[in-house]
């Protein structure tokens, strides 16, 4: 380890630095999210769903498009889910369960919803739903930067590059735009993470070691509760490969005998499995629906690949991305008032492409590596590796592409790794501004020199794109307008139906035409701020140069105006991509949303196409057979049977028409739409209201959410029942498929029923619970139309019975003649075990704390870099 420089701990010299890094931060972040932190605002880009025929009467004046449409997900899945999340624990419990998406779906076991991550759960507790999301972005980023810093004062940077590296990490582009996602819970732990490694394999002493294994531990659980297990295996691949290599480093030069250099190896082992132990209320849990998840079924198809090609496009394409390193707006951005299209071909979108961390910050980690001496040296080199090889996975090149197909990080999203390559960088940017600062007042004349040429090398290049752009632009725009139209048009042949007119497709391709140009305008500063930084850093170099040996030397304020650049740089870039709207466009309660509340009985309301994209609806306490992510496999598999079925989104279920028994057999009441033909009486409509550009049709005949029937088959496997549903699928309105059954569980069959009567009467109802009176003469099952799931248990008159999965999907239960109380509870066995888990893995942490503390620390001993 480098020695530290700067104040040693516990002197106010060195509690001056960190306070000042902590307010510096903070200011940045308080500019970053802009009027989020005030009153009538939320940190949200809600007003996309004002481009849906639902929302559309209650956009607000002059409303042309939303503030940031690449936050989709937020707005459609995150939120809602958050808010059934925020509701529940105000209610006292755990949310487990979603009664709103798919005709229920479990909430807390697909882990983005993040019910365990400790700023969300202090959050919700505490806050109002509309204002918790600016805190936990905030402290979010906060929690990024301060161990950014912490790790780079480990290294022994002094507080300006310390400073640049949290900087340039915290305010990254990819930071930026996953900031209101799961990824970003997770992702912020990845500097703790790799200091918790770092003070664990050079640790001086049993004590220390104990300590180090303490924390690792307690950051290895807290980045588990984020909520995307996608990331955690990046970071923590990435910490595994940083820990084995330090290893090496650290004892390469020390007389160890090799079982206690193995140890040392090994050890780092028990903070690991600890964290997960102490993350086991949530993996256990995941680990159950992962199994029976259809994303997990599809993402780990497929075997291995060896192929290799320079030729592809697709190759060649992601390697074009590598532009928004330098300059992150280079294919347009989504907050810009033009309809956002990416430049690159219409091929990756911003946020697939975020990796900026600043393009001064990109000079200093070339002048980094290609100075870097001394003990400094192998941790450069050390995170180089590391970058590099994380971009080349991010980017799937030939070679570096066969990790991505490795079984369990096939399960990941590769391009996401930039995350790793951005905290490369900003560590690498540090470490830069260490070697350019290194002789201050004067300053490092080989760094100097790389700086000049990289940075002018940036100015250069804004230049020529500026130029370039009023010399080509002009001349291709009737081509790209011409094009864009040819691909519209036979867009809009091969629909079937419409939303839009194709003169209203036409004026979205001059609108992206429009964007191209304003994209290069020499007037937007965004695209041309990599540019000014870099001119500003080659003037402040120049000038120190002309003024060193006199009173005025610029020498001292290089670093303070390094950082003001570089901070000033990436504040341009993010600010706004997280935007702030007035709370009154969060959701705004709709004609039709009042008209459905005044129905007390219990129903569910769909939507048509993207006429109403799921999950909103959820927001009103509305439930729908559609949803957007996490189906398992059972559900979608059965509504991959409805011939309306609209391909759309790999993660999304909507439909074209709900006149499918298969849909109507799931208590389904209403159903909006923005195209009134789809909601006649021939189609089973009794009624129709217009709401604005928005229709509400109410079917005739409503199935009830739960009905007994007396007329059951029972199927070897999911094929045999989904082979009788898809012949027969009437038969869901008066008979049951039990799928199947579990050895010694055979399901009995209803003898031949005459003339049944039946009353199935609802008691009680609410996420996690359902009670049923059931009277009937003549013994059947009950038929409940809520998502089946491990987990769920029935009880007929307050003694535990078999729970059958019924029509692949859906919940049945035996029930014999006469009164009966009929209760459905979600107990899951997955949490209780998880709980006990965490409960014994927090126990032994604590033991270890507490021990580490008792034991007296060594004499420190200096270990090389």
């Amino acid at each position: 380890m480098l020695s530290p420089i700067g104040g040693s701990p516990g002197t106010d010299r060195h509690r001056a630095e960190w306070l000042a890094a902590g307010l510096v931060l903070c200011g940045a972040i308080l500019f970053l999210l802009g009027r989020a932190w005030l009153p009538g605002y939320v940190l949200s880009a809600a007003d996309g769903v004002f481009t849906t025929p639902f929302y559309s009467a209650a956009a607000p004046p002059g409303f042309n498009q939303p503030s940031n449409p690449l936050l989709f997900d937020q707005v459609y899945q995150f939120t809602p889910w958050h808010y059934l999340a925020w509701q529940a624990l105000r209610a006292g419990h755990l949310p487990l369960w979603n009664p709103n998406s798919y005709s229920g779906s479990p909430l807390l076991a697909t882990m983005q919803v993040a019910a365990f991550y400790p700023l969300n759960v202090i959050a919700w507790l505490l806050l109002p739903f509309a204002y918790s999301m600016v805190w936990v972005a905030g402290f979010n980023l906060l929690i990024a930067g301060l161990f950014t810093f912490a790790l780079c004062r480990q290294y022994g940077l002094g507080w300006v590059p310390a400073m640049i590296g949290a900087m340039a990490f915290m305010l990254s582009g990819y930071l930026i735009a996953w900031l209101g996602h799961p990824q970003a819970n997770v992702a912020v732990w990845l500097p703790a993470l790799i200091f918790a490694a770092e003070r664990l394999v050079t640790a001086p002493s049993r004590s220390a070691r104990l300590q180090a294994i303490v924390v690792l531990a307690v950051v290895t659980g807290l980045q588990f509760t984020g909520g995307h297990i996608e990331t955690s295996v990046d970071i923590l691949t990435t910490a595994g490969l940083y820990y084995v290599v330090r290893w090496i480093q650290v004892l390469r030069a020390q007389p160890t005998p090799w079982p206690s250099r193995m140890g040392r190896l090994l050890v780092a082992l028990i903070p690991i499995g600890l964290g997960a132990a102490l993350a086991a209320a949530q993996l256990v849990p995941f680990l159950e629906w992962l199994r029976l998840s259809f994303a997990g079924q599809t993402r780990g198809a497929g075997s291995f690949s060896f192929s290799f090609s320079l030729t592809n496009a697709d190759t060649w394409r992601q390697l074009l991305t590598l532009g928004a390193l330098v300059f992150p707006n280079l294919y347009n951005n989504p907050t810009w008032r033009y309809p956002y299209w990416s430049f690159l071909l219409n091929w990756n979108n911003y946020n697939g492409m975020a990796v900026y961390v600043g393009a001064v910050t990109l000079a200093l980690a070339v002048v980094a590596v290609a100075s870097a001496r001394g003990r400094e040296r192998s941790l450069v080199w050390l995170w180089a590796g590391i970058g590099l090889l994380s971009l080349g996975r991010a980017l799937s090149l030939p070679v570096f592409g066969w990790l991505n197909l490795l079984p369990l990080l096939r399960l990941t999203v590769p391009d996401r790794l930039r995350l790793v390559v951005s905290f490369s960088l900003a560590l690498l940017g540090g470490f830069g501004a260490q070697r350019l600062l290194s002789r201050a007042p004067a300053i490092s004349q080989p760094a100097r020199r790389r700086m000049l040429w990289l940075c002018g090398s940036v100015v250069v290049a804004g230049m020529l794109m500026m130029a370039g752009s009023q010399l080509v632009i002009p001349r291709i725009k009737d081509r790209v307008v011409a094009y864009g139209r040819q691909l519209v048009e036979a867009e809009y042949a091969q629909r079937t139906s419409h939303s839009e007119t194709l003169e209203q497709y036409y004026a979205q391709v001059d609108g992206m035409v429009a964007g191209l140009q304003a994209a290069f305008d020499p007037s937007n500063l965004a695209q041309y701020t990599p540019a000014i930084s870099a001119l500003a850093i080659v003037g402040l170099l120049i000038a120190e140069r002309k003024l060193r040996g006199r009173p005025r030397s610029l020498g001292a304020l290089v670093g303070p105006i390094l950082l003001a650049c570089i901070t000033a740089d990436l504040l341009v870039a993010g600010h706004g991509y997280n935007p702030a709207i007035p709370i009154g466009q969060f959701y705004p309660p709709t004609p039709l949303t009042r008209a459905v509340a005044q129905d007390a009985s219990q129903f569910r309301l769909t939507a048509l196409r993207q006429d109403l994209v799921p999950d909103a609806q959820a927001m009103y306490g509305l439930p729908d057979v559609r949803g957007l992510d996490f189906t398992t496999l059972w559900y979608e598999q059965y509504v991959q049977l409805v011939p309306s079925r609209i391909p759309w989104l790999p993660y999304g279920v909507i439909f074209a028409s709900a006149d499918s028994p298969l849909l109507r057999v799931l208590n389904l009441k209403y159903v909006a739409a923005a195209d009134p033909t789809q909601l006649t009486a021939p189609a089973g409509f009794a009624n129709v209201q217009q709401f604005g550009n928005i229709y509400l049709g109410q079917l005739s005949t409503v199935v009830p959410r739960a009905f007994m029937v007396y007329s059951a088959t029972v199927t070897a496997d999911d094929a045999q029942t989904l082979q009788l549903l898809r012949q027969t699928p009437d038969s869901v309105l008066n008979g049951v498929v039990l799928s199947a059954p579990a050895a010694g569980q055979s399901p009995p069959l209803p003898g031949p029923a005459t003339n049944p009567n039946s009353e199935v009467r609802l008691v009680q109802y609410a996420a996690e619970t359902s009670t049923w009176q059931v009277q009937n003469d003549q013994p059947g099952y009950l038929f409940l139309g809520d998502t089946y799931y491990p987990g769920w248990n029935v009880y007929v008159d307050g003694q535990r019975v078999a729970l059958y999965r019924a029509d692949e999907a859906f919940r049945a239960v035996w029930v014999p003649a006469g009164g009966h109380q009929v209760s459905f509870r979600y107990e899951p066995g997955s949490l209780r075990l998880g709980l006990v888990i965490s409960g014994l893995a927090l126990l032994v942490v604590l033991g270890l704390a507490v021990w580490a503390l008792r034991t007296k620390p060594a004499a420190p001993a200096a270990g090389p870099a």
